[in-house]
């Protein structure tokens, strides 16, 4: 069979390799049935790879974070740091804080927290599929799922749209060897919005030496009780921890850092400021361990969201409010579905400076931008408990 497979890859001369195949189950939420997908077929010269990442139509500055190695809230000889609470150091609406995804399991009229997770299109949620399933199972153990941006204090962000899951992707019988890793299909585009990150595979165990590694997760019940961290989490939070990593038997880890149950699916994900923010794994073990993305789910993954790896700039119309033209030259039409309650207008230019601002109850209103110079705008709507953010092109016809 060895021998087989060699021959069969020899003759390929575009260096295309099958690897052993799997398939991929897709669980649809809404009509409650199951289909399959096969792996793809991937060229096993290339060594590494990743998707792109994107900031999102929501107006405002991207996070500064940390580049270099801590030596301060870390445990003793670690390299990693001790978790905090995101918005003690945060704004919360920042890049990439903003793509953390708290999920929640919906049993009758109550949302059960779960796990954690990362947007890495405008509708897709990477997490682990320990959270919805069994080791080693074809089959899962939720009906209904609810997912959140950066879901703080036992409450949804006022600022982002949460949305149920439409689908979940997993590998059939999937096994903790690179195979922990799930992929959660929305119902709302809600990444056009918050962003998303990219995802990466490198075979080089070296490459995960370099650089700095954050990661923004959902800690729950704290039962994994150690010297270094006794915090009483409850899974309502958003916590943050960054540092150096390491690489072992296919699995990312840091040396002294700690996770708790709630925190699984989160991504270990390496930043580099305003240039790439990529996850390389998700959390699967305590006390740190992350199923590492190889190229088969890498190559997979990317299949199943390509469609999604773009800001739909033609999509103005949400849940409560429909934007209009767009590009537009001279004036821009805000059509509020709800005409019972006032709104405030936004505009922000792409410095995140304040250009416009209107507090309406008119249900139609019309707004000049004539005098704008042309570029890209941020255009926020604010009502009582929601908010939405386009991007506006403003061009001169």
């Amino acid at each position: 069979m060895k021998n087989l497979l060699f021959l069969i890859c020899s003759l390929l001369t575009t260096q295309f390799c099958i690897a052993q195949s799997k398939t991929i189950l897709v669980f649809d939420l809404v009509n409650n049935t199951v289909d399959s997908i096969e792996s793809i077929v991937f060229d096993t010269s290339i060594h590494e790879g990743k998707t792109d990442f994107s900031f999102g139509l929501y107006p405002g500055n991207t996070a500064q974070l940390e580049q270099t190695t801590p030596t301060q809230n870390t445990s003793p000889n670690a390299k990693y740091t001790k978790k905090i609470r995101a918005a003690d150091k945060f704004d919360l609406t920042q890049y990439p804080i903003r793509t953390s995804i708290k999920i929640f399991n919906v049993v009758g009229d109550t949302f059960k927290t779960k796990c954690s997770g990362s947007m890495i299109s405008r509708r897709h949620v990477l997490s682990a599929s320990h959270c919805f399933s069994d080791y080693n199972t074809s089959s899962i153990f939720v009906n209904k799922l609810y997912v959140c941006p950066v879901y703080n204090d036992g409450k949804p962000s006022t600022n982002f749209h949460c949305s149920y899951v439409s689908k979940i992707y997993q590998y059939k019988n999937w096994t903790f060897n690179g195979e922990d890793i799930t992929v959660l299909e929305l119902e709302e585009p809600i990444g056009q919005v918050t962003g998303w990150l990219g995802i990466g595979f490198n075979d080089d165990d070296s490459f995960f030496s370099q650089g700095i590694y954050h990661k923004f997760s959902y800690p729950g019940v704290n039962d994994y009780y150690t010297t270094e961290d006794s915090t009483p989490y409850n899974g309502d939070t958003l916590y943050h921890s960054y540092g150096k990593i390491n690489t072992s038997n296919g699995y990312m880890a840091a040396d002294g850092a700690t996770s708790q149950r709630g925190e699984s699916g989160s991504s270990i994900i390496r930043v580099l400021n305003n240039q790439d923010y990529t996850s390389y794994g998700v959390l699967s073990f305590i006390p740190f361990s992350h199923n590492r993305i190889f190229q088969r789910a890498f190559n997979d993954i990317r299949s199943i969201i390509s469609n999604d790896l773009f800001i739909d700039y033609k999509s103005n119309t949400f849940e409560h409010f429909n934007v209009f033209p767009n590009p537009a030259s001279d004036f821009v039409q805000v059509k509020k579905f709800n005409s019972y309650w006032d709104v405030t207008i936004e505009i922000y230019n792409s410095l995140g400076e304040q250009v416009f601002e209107r507090v309406t109850s008119d249900l139609h209103s019309t707004i000049d931008v004539s005098c704008l110079i042309d570029g890209i705008y941020f255009l926020r709507i604010k009502g009582i408990d929601k908010t939405e953010t386009v991007k506006l092109l403003k061009a001169t016809l």
